[in-house]
């Protein structure tokens, strides 16, 4: 590993398979035991939680420590301590002999937590013990660079939070979605998910379609759509078929409005009444609309919105018109001083673009690296309206 790697790696951030760690603690060992259990993975001793390097000093009192831990649990753990400037990086191999426990008791990995394993996930390992993840098994047919999709990169790594540019290659590695095999790249299920050109011709089951019917017997088809753009596609095209095909009432309460979105989520706890009165129920990926309901968006519509917008979504149209221009993502969040990509997407941009005050400039390619964001006709007359108001 190279200095280049731990900084993609400290850019990451925690995960399944990455944990920091500022100093080895009374829970070192619970680390161990949960990455064994799990597939594997890295933990950087001397990073505390914020992506800080505190930094430790690599003795062989240390390494001597770090092993005993490793040894002690049952079955034994294998590492091996990589030394990359003032961390040490402590690989961990995915246990042959699941599950491993320390004094503590049976630990496993939930995205970037360790928790403690419950007896029926304890009897579950013993039952799975020795299959392969899915997204982790190699895909051979795959072919590098030949199938790998640049454009898909790109978007992910906007939203991934890793800075710079470093090289390609490095970063597939590191995120565990492919592997090096001498002199090429194997790409693993996980990376042909996300990154493929074609993500069907390896998968043909993955694909996302989103159904608009009328009524629950689902004859009547109002929209459909199948999205096979891999994963991080499929799911903003899906949840933008949902906004589309998604109104919002707004209910009167003493002297405020709320507003009263026409979706709701349906479960065994609360079944489908099989009429809808002013809402919609969502079935299996369809929307059930009231009676009379149109799919006109007229401007009293968007005029409406407007009155309720966020400080977060003004500051954003304000920006978009002090610029008397085209603005990229970076440049948006950059001006308004903003560190954290996916807050700034959330509280921000999202909010403003389904409030329809701006819009892309690439509305058909919504990754696209090029992409960039404008004030639209409606924005304008937001700002028209607060500009004059008292």
């Amino acid at each position: 590993m190279t200095p280049a790697d731990l900084e993609i790696l400290i850019q990451q951030g925690e995960g399944t398979t990455l944990e920091f760690k500022e100093a080895v603690g009374a829970s070192f060992a619970r680390e161990l035991a949960a990455l064994a259990n799990t597939v594997g993975g890295k933990i950087l001793l001397g990073v505390r939680d914020d992506h800080s390097v505190a930094g430790v000093r690599d003795s062989n009192e240390l390494r001597a420590r770090l092993q005993g831990l490793a040894r002690n649990c049952d079955p034994p753990v294998k590492v091996r301590v990589e030394p990359i400037g003032n961390v040490l990086v402590v690989h961990v191999r995915e246990s042959d002999a699941k599950p491993v426990q320390c004094s503590d008791g049976f630990f496993g990995r939930q995205g970037a937590v360790t928790q403690k394993l419950n007896r029926n996930e304890i009897r579950d390992f013993f039952r799975a013990e020795g299959t392969i993840r899915f997204d982790l098994a190699p895909c051979p047919r795959f072919r590098y660079p030949e199938d790998f999709d640049r454009e898909k990169y790109e978007a992910w790594l906007g939203y991934s939070g890793i800075t710079g540019r470093p090289p390609v290659e490095d970063v597939l590695v590191n995120i565990e979605a492919a592997e090096r095999a001498g002199d090429r790249l194997l790409f693993r299920n996980a990376g042909v998910l996300f990154f493929a050109r074609n993500v069907r011709r390896f998968f043909p089951e993955a694909y996302v379609t989103c159904l608009l019917g009328r009524g629950a017997d689902k004859v009547h088809i109002l929209d459909r759509k199948d999205f096979a753009g891999g994963i991080v596609a499929d799911v903003e095209d899906a949840m933008r078929f949902i906004e589309r095909n998604t109104r919002t009432a707004y209910r009167i309460e003493g002297l405020r409005r709320q507003n009263v979105p026409e979706v709701r989520a349906v479960t065994g706890e609360d079944p489908p009444t099989g009429e809808v009165t002013g809402e919609v129920e969502l079935r299996e990926g369809h929307r059930e609309a009231s009676p009379g309901a149109t799919d006109e968006v007229t401007d009293e519509v968007t005029d409406e919105v407007t009155d309720e917008v966020t400080d977060e979504v003004a500051a954003v149209v304000r920006l978009l018109q002090a610029s008397a221009g085209d603005m990229t993502r970076q440049q948006l969040q950059e001006a308004l001083g903003l560190k954290h990509q996916v807050h700034f997407r959330l509280a921000y941009l999202q909010p403003a673009l389904r409030a329809g005050l701006i819009a892309m400039t690439i509305p058909d390619k919504p990754r696209s690296s090029r992409q960039r964001y404008r004030l639209t006709p409606a924005g304008r007359r937001y700002l028209n309206r607060t500009d004059k108001a008292p």
